[in-house]
């Protein structure tokens, strides 16, 4: 028969070792937890790629607020997959981000349009139609012109905004903004933007783009565009999710497009001086030479 180690262990000396061995509190470890703090904290302010940007929220050009609507874009793009109600959607969202600027939803726009027997929104009198329907200052229509979800993916879009007050854009917007906007081809990188007088019902701002992920340019934009949504520039794997998820690229795209058509808009409503146009004052020098 075995015996059990335990029966000649003494419990009682046991109890009275422990209790005389030195014991060890948590204050005493205090400062070496804090320095280890310390060291972290100093190791995040020191490393620039764990920063994050602060989330961009763009600025209106207007100097009074607007209300704004989006009817639902429409899709030339050849595939059934691009929606149209969709992207207006996030056209919309992302519009309502920009300081200034109310947006009616999606869904209003669509009541108003069954109310107008309007399929589609598609002429300059069915954009002023809408515009007093729903007591906006603007609405914005569009055409999805390209849409290709295999990666690297390919949005064109191109969107215009008709403004309620059809004489809203001056005679020369035209010719400036075709100054400052650069015009690409299909498929590279830049703005390809422009904007018509509003003189018969034409749009006063019309934006253009052919957003390739595979385009370096365009890559370099999204990774900017998903810094100021709470990634960083260690997130490798959140800023890929911009280029394989459809649903983020085309929030992306969105984004973009706005960027853009405010850009465009800030350009009509905040024109430069011309600096070949003769001064009043010379004007009156000249004429007194006569």
């Amino acid at each position: 028969m075995t015996r059990n180690p335990l029966n000649n262990l003494n419990l009682t000396a046991c109890s009275q070792a422990i209790a005389q061995a030195p014991q060890r509190r948590v204050v005493d470890d205090l400062p070496f937890y804090l320095a280890w703090l310390l060291a972290g904290l100093i190791l995040g302010l020191l490393l620039p790629g764990c920063t994050t940007a602060k989330p961009e929220r763009l600025a209106s050009p207007y100097s009074h607020r607007m209300i704004f609507a989006v009817a639902p874009l429409r899709n030339e793009s050849g595939t059934q997959y691009a929606d149209g109600v969709v992207m207006a959607d996030k056209l919309t969202q992302e519009l309502e981000l920009v300081k200034g600027i109310i947006v009616l939803p999606v869904d209003r726009v669509l009541a108003a349009m069954a109310q107008l027997q309007i399929h589609q929104v598609s002429t300059p009198g069915d954009a002023r139609a809408l515009c007093r329907l729903l007591n906006a200052d603007g609405v914005i229509l569009g055409t999805i012109t390209a849409y290709d979800s295999y990666d690297p993916p390919k949005i064109g879009v191109m969107v215009e905004l008709h403004m309620a007050d059809a004489n809203a854009a001056a005679p020369d917007t035209l010719a400036a903004v075709r100054r400052m906007a650069d015009q690409p081809a299909a498929g590279q990188s830049g703005l390809n933007a422009g904007a018509t007088s509003g003189g018969g019902g034409n749009p006063v701002a019309i934006v253009s783009h052919y957003f390739d992920a595979g385009d370096a340019n365009t890559r370099d934009e999204m990774q900017r565009f998903a810094l100021t949504r709470g990634a960083t520039n260690n997130d490798r794997a959140i800023i890929r999710l911009y280029r394989i998820d459809m649903h983020r690229y085309e929030v992306f795209v969105s984004y973009a497009t706005i960027a853009r058509l405010m850009w465009v808009e800030n350009i009509r409503t905040h024109p430069k001086p011309d600096k070949n146009k003769p001064k009043p004052a010379d004007a009156t020098v000249a004429s007194s030479q006569r």
